[in-house]
């Protein structure tokens, strides 16, 4: 019927612009693993430690913030422990 083809031709126009629009969702988990993972600074030891603590508080805690954008980006950043090893407090 003619409201199943529009229904039908609306899908597939919003799925084309969904990719058009946010490309990042087409990258498999293992590259964004490795995306998320390079917003995590490691301490260096000889940086004067309460600098790192105040550029922490400043950004948050990036791990937090990366599972909060989407379903999808938490769903990887909960399965994925090395984002979530070394937590500062």
């Amino acid at each position: 019927d003619i409201l199943d083809q529009e229904r039908t031709r609306i899908s597939e126009a919003i799925h084309e612009c969904q990719g058009i629009i946010s490309p990042v969702q087409r990258l498999p988990p293992e590259l964004l693993c490795q995306i998320f993972l390079g917003t995590i600074e490691r301490p260096q030891a000889t940086a004067d430690l309460d600098a790192q603590l105040h550029d922490i508080k400043s950004v948050g805690y990036p791990p937090l913030s990366i599972s909060s954008v989407s379903v999808k980006w938490r769903s990887i950043a909960l399965s994925f422990p090395e984002l979530w090893s070394s937590i500062n407090i």
